[in-house]
């Protein structure tokens, strides 16, 4: 490569639209996190944590896991790199009567899915959940639950390609606002129909059930205009000899194999849970919603908008110009996951209080949850790190790589969730989760330059050093902080809410400077990205 392709290669990368294009993405998943943690408020304050919330995460988890194999999962991973190759080879005709043979077969795939998911669905609470086999109540309970549900996925799996559609071409404002519908239907379930289902908590929580399934109506619903300004229209096609979609197939199951071993991680986790006192699953998943929104906000828009971006530069042989923008976003992941985790571990305690700690939520509770969203922490930069790797072997028609990650990540995973479970029961699960993450991005980042070349992990380890080394300081100035808040602010949501978002405001231009002072470049550069606007 010569000095003038070295140069070159920042600019042409479109570093800039990039980074605007997750700023887009990370604005409208700021409104949907926030709805979702109003939603999970307002959930933990009805219902607080005990077997009636275990069994609605255990129900809301089977069609979820599911969603996300079928759903968003199968669209980032191969949907979205071969329309855009169809775009590119047989123009925007030829990509829309592919996606339409595929949204045919998907769809009936899942119908089918769906008919027979509610038939076994004893059989799969039973496997996701073994511990409530010996409870009854929270058993059938759930088994319920799921039943009505389970129809959820057609929407989220209908969702998802009119996601793929409109981010291949770019727009990513509308499909990144569907979550908002979401929220909100969650919201209006848990404020205006909860009373109405009855007076006990395992009648009420038959009101949730209507929100999931009306909101993923929602979503669909929100995108259809969008996608009808690009030309596209839902109308069946049955034509699966297209050879856009046997390359599908092609790459189908080694991406379903590696994108589903992250569920069943999911589920040896849940199941683990199980087993451990009751409100672990709950706690968890209180945790787990508080750590989404870092990893929402900041992966989901780094790895959405990158995603048709390298998928288009894989397609036409650009593969510099791939490898610098994949450097680009890891470095920016650094820049952002590893102050969070600096936050999250020391302010965590704090956080969950002003977020949950009401109505039947204890104060037990909130320390419960607290000490297991810092192990989550942890492996921060590992969640968001993966969301941008991962696509990157699908970009490059490489599905066979992630699947030995996969493999990793499954032996990790349940080594950890074994030993730790055991050692320190809930905050144990969710450390083996972080550190078997860890291990899988090591791996992936491995393979990856095997795969593309170099592509830049000096300065990503650089990065990674100067952003720890901010991020650690930060976290020791935030120690008397928090000391501080829990000594002088007065008791009460609303000025513990203020004193905390005063700290994360400060917080914010504080790590800027330790990264200067480090001597970061990227800090500079992200700076420049937004004032040239280029």
């Amino acid at each position: 490569m010569t000095a003038e392709q070295v140069i070159r290669a920042p600019r042409d990368s479109g570093r800039g639209r990039y980074f605007r294009a997750a700023g887009v993405i990370g604005a409208a998943t700021v409104v949907s996190r926030v709805l979702g943690l109003a939603r999970e408020i307002a959930f933990a304050a009805i219902f607080g944590a005990n077997w009636v919330t275990d069994a609605f995460r255990i129900a809301y988890v089977i069609p979820y896991v599911l969603r996300r194999l079928l759903g968003e999962g199968a669209m980032s991973a191969f949907v979205v790199p071969v329309f855009t190759e169809q775009l590119e080879q047989e123009g925007r005709d030829g990509a829309f009567r592919f996606a339409q043979s595929l949204y045919t077969l998907f769809l009936t795939c899942v119908a089918t899915l769906v008919i027979l998911g509610i038939l076994a669905m004893p059989a799969v609470v039973a496997v996701m959940a073994p511990g409530f086999v010996r409870q009854p109540a929270t058993f059938d309970l759930t088994l319920k639950l799921a039943r009505i549900m389970f129809p959820y996925m057609l929407f989220m799996m209908t969702s998802a390609l009119a996601m793929g559609i409109l981010n291949s071409f770019y727009r990513f404002a509308v499909p990144a606002s569907a979550p908002i519908v979401m929220n909100l239907f969650a919201l209006a379930s848990l404020f205006v129909l909860v009373p109405l289902f009855g007076t006990t908590p395992q009648e009420q929580i038959y009101a949730l059930t209507v929100g999931v399934l009306a909101g993923g109506v929602g979503q669909v619903l929100v995108q259809v205009p969008s996608l009808y300004k690009t030309g596209f229209r839902f109308r069946p096609r049955f034509n699966f000899r297209d050879p856009a979609i046997k390359k599908v197939g092609l790459l189908m199951v080694p991406a379903l194999f590696s994108i589903g071993v992250v569920r069943v991680n999911l589920l040896i986790s849940t199941a683990a849970a199980s087993f451990v006192a009751v409100g672990t699953v709950s706690f968890i998943t209180y945790a787990e919603r508080l750590l989404q929104f870092p990893m929402g906000v900041f992966g989901f828009s780094l790895a959405n908008a990158l995603l048709p971006r390298i998928s288009r530069h894989a397609a036409r042989g650009e593969i510099e110009t791939f490898k610098d923008l994949v450097s680009f976003a890891l470095r920016a992941s650094l820049f952002i996951s590893l102050p969070a985790t600096a936050g999250l571990v020391v302010l965590g305690g704090p956080l969950v209080r002003v977020i949950y700690e009401r109505g039947a939520f204890t104060p037990a509770d909130a320390a419960a949850t607290s000490v297991i969203l810092g192990a989550f922490a942890v492996g921060l930069f590992a969640f968001i790190g993966m969301q941008i790797v991962m696509p990157a072997f699908y970009a490059l028609k490489l599905p066979k790589e992630p699947i030995r990650g996969g493999v990793v990540a499954l032996a990790t995973n349940l080594i950890f969730t074994v030993i730790l479970a055991i050692l320190f029961k809930g905050p144990g699960i969710a450390l083996a989760i972080s550190i078997s993450t860890t291990c899988t991005l090591g791996y992936l980042l491995h393979r990856l330059r095997r795969a593309a070349g170099p592509i830049g992990f000096r300065r990503i380890a650089l990065a990674g050093l100067r952003f720890g080394g901010a991020s650690v300081i930060l976290g020791a100035l935030l120690i008397p902080v928090r000391a501080a808040l829990e000594r002088y602010v007065p008791a009460g949501t609303l000025p513990q809410a203020a004193a905390l978002l005063a700290v994360v405001v400060a917080a914010v231009p504080a790590y800027v400077l330790l990264a200067r002072l480090f001597r970061a470049p990227e800090v500079g550069e992200v700076i420049k990205i937004i004032l040239r606007r280029k």
